[in-house]
């Protein structure tokens, strides 16, 4: 009855198919200032590699953001499956209960001091092991194993109402005091990974918005191929030689400390990956800045399709002009791709990086 005198109100940030890499540019459209309570989840659409360290970081410069929000949210690290962890023993796709980025990310849970509920551990001993009857297809959809069914919901619920359930008593016991004021007044630490320090975002556009920073698209397609509540807007084509052309203030702001890189921003094309159909492409610098090239490749075997980001580094520029061109060559056969959304922040003093997430 206690929680009747007040208002609650839910809000679901989540951008469908997305790594903790996007979110960590985007994360300001996604949650409210005036937030008390966050869960993120991202290990099941981070990989099943535990030992990539590169979205570690990743993962922990959005941890160090959503901690450092206005109202110091209580922030809760909810783990969910990576892809292929519910197959079946003889499936070649096959993930191991220590497949996973779970522990990885736990490590930085146990560093800030952050709840860390693992799915995983709740249901595996069933679904895995049948105990009590139950299997994988109780809990998970059966034609990717990756999306959990409405039973699955119910138990990734309960094991974050436990934690309430288990924080109210622990109130009742042990009341709220200055040593909790203590540590909610406490500064962030330094980061676990050294110097992996969160830059401050510019720019996060996606969706229709998308279309509004794109100067040219001759051959392309701006369509949506998503559903409804689930929208996937982006520049869709399968024409080798087709460039998209997208305009850019790549202009630091003074405020932000020089990176690894000197005077260069870090601009993210978020692009579809999938397993049938796609092709290759070139994402530089056309005019305005310098940039080294990147290729992008919109094909994998994983039977999964979801967003990727490509990483350029432009120099300085008012007007810094970017093209992705499809490539003649491709490793499926087909030459669509797909640009879906664009994110630039200031790289920060000492952080690390690669082209590709």
């Amino acid at each position: 009855m206690l929680f009747c005198m007040f208002q609650v109100t839910v809000r679901n940030g989540c951008l469908p198919a997305t790594p903790s890499a996007l979110m960590d540019m985007c994360l300001e459209q996604s949650i409210d200032e005036d937030v008390d309570l966050l869960f993120i989840e991202y290990v099941a659409n981070d990989g099943a590699n535990r030992f990539d360290e590169t979205k570690a970081k990743v993962y922990e410069r959005l941890l160090r953001k959503t901690l450092q929000q206005k109202r110091k949210p209580a922030v809760v690290l909810m783990q969910l499956l990576p892809k292929g962890a519910a197959f079946g023993p003889q499936h070649r796709e096959k993930t191991q209960y220590y497949h996973t980025l779970e522990d990885a990310y736990g490590s930085l849970a146990q560093y800030y001091d952050t709840p860390w509920l693992s799915w995983r551990n709740a249901v595996w001993r069933m679904a895995e092991l049948h105990r009590y009857g139950f299997n994988w297809t109780d809990f998970m959809w059966d034609r990717d194993f990756m999306h959990p069914l409405d039973a699955g919901h119910k138990t990734i619920a309960d094991v974050a109402i436990y934690l309430l359930q288990q924080t109210a008593l622990q109130v009742v016991m042990s009341p709220y005091g200055v040593a909790d004021l203590d540590l909610l007044l406490e500064p962030l630490p330094k980061p676990m990974f050294p110097d992996n320090y969160e830059g401050k975002n510019r720019m996060c556009v996606y969706g229709e918005a998308f279309r509004g920073v794109v100067a040219s698209a001759p051959g392309w397609r701006f369509i949506d191929e998503g559903k409804p509540g689930k929208r996937k807007w982006g520049f869709v084509t399968d024409v080798p030689g087709s460039v998209l052309t997208i305009k850019l203030d790549t202009r630091r702001s003074s405020q932000t400390p020089v990176g690894p890189s000197g005077n260069r921003m870090n601009v993210m094309l978020a692009y579809l990956k999938s397993y049938v159909n796609m092709g290759q492409a070139e994402a530089y610098c056309i005019s305005g800045c310098s940039c080294k090239p990147t290729r992008l490749d919109g094909h994998h075997k994983l039977r999964q399709s979801t967003i990727f980001l490509a990483r350029l580094l432009p120099s300085e520029a008012g007007e810094c002009v970017i093209g992705v061109k499809v490539s003649k060559s491709t490793s499926s056969g087909k030459h669509k791709f797909k640009v879906m959304q664009l994110v630039y922040c200031a790289l920060a003093a000492g952080s690390q990086y690669t082209d590709v997430l």
